[in-house]
């Protein structure tokens, strides 16, 4: 979420600037403002007005997804909501008539993606409660998801993050080298370097078939889950 070298404290401050200033670029009632409600990889935003009416915003982390990759998880996400897979929240357009707009604010060294979503009612599931019934349901939804996955004609240009062994383990690892990480000890990484040559061989025997490997959510947590009823 910080860019390099800043403080969190100091580049959420510069991002609630860029909220407020961004809502500029949608046809917002008077009085829209913007309320930090979650951070993660990316900062989402409650945009609320007078009147009841009530958005998420959703500012991408910097120098991370493109604005191709970005319009493709948005056109699978209407093509979910159009074909009654499931319920998804639906971009809403700027003024320029495109749904993903641009934007940087003093004290961020590069714009940020931005998409502004309808709001959708609901809450996360209750963890201290009995979840089984809940992950059936996700268990058929996700399920329902990998078939339309398979059969949807994705447009000209899609592009979506690879996660395979190279994306994971690779010199150009999409998260960095494992090695590098915190509280790897010199006892400790035998271990990780026996996991990954395992790892990597299981997805290689494994393969890629179309029915094995090809577009998924992959990051269906409780974090980004909405029930109600």
């Amino acid at each position: 979420m910080a860019e390099t070298g800043m403080a969190a404290g100091n580049a959420l401050m510069h991002l609630d600037r860029l909220a407020q200033k961004a809502l500029a670029l949608w046809d917002l009632p008077a009085g829209a403002r913007a309320r930090l409600i979650n951070v993660a990889e990316n900062t989402t935003w409650l945009v609320e007005a007078p009147g009841g009416f009530r958005a998420v915003l959703r500012i991408h982390r910097a120098n991370y997804h493109s604005p191709r990759a970005i319009a493709s998880e948005l056109a699978w996400m209407d093509a979910l909501q159009r074909d009654a897979i499931i319920e998804v929240p639906r971009a809403i357009s700027g003024r320029n008539g495109q749904p993903l707009q641009t934007c940087t604010a003093d004290g961020l060294k590069t714009p940020r993606h931005l998409v502004l979503f309808h709001f959708i009612n609901g809450t996360h599931p209750d963890q201290s409660g009995d979840l089984t019934p809940g992950f059936e349901r996700l268990g058929t939804i996700a399920a329902k998801m990998h078939l339309h996955a398979l059969d949807w004609p994705r447009p000209e240009g899609f592009e979506r993050l690879i996660w395979d062994d190279a994306a994971v383990f690779s010199p150009q690892a999409t998260w960095g080298n494992w090695r590098d990480a915190p509280h790897v000890s010199p006892a400790l990484r035998p271990v990780l370097e026996t996991a990954e040559r395992t790892i990597r061989q299981r997805l290689a025997a494994y393969g890629k078939s179309p029915v094995r490997y090809g577009l998924i959510h992959a990051d269906m947590r409780l974090a980004n889950l909405l029930e109600e009823g």
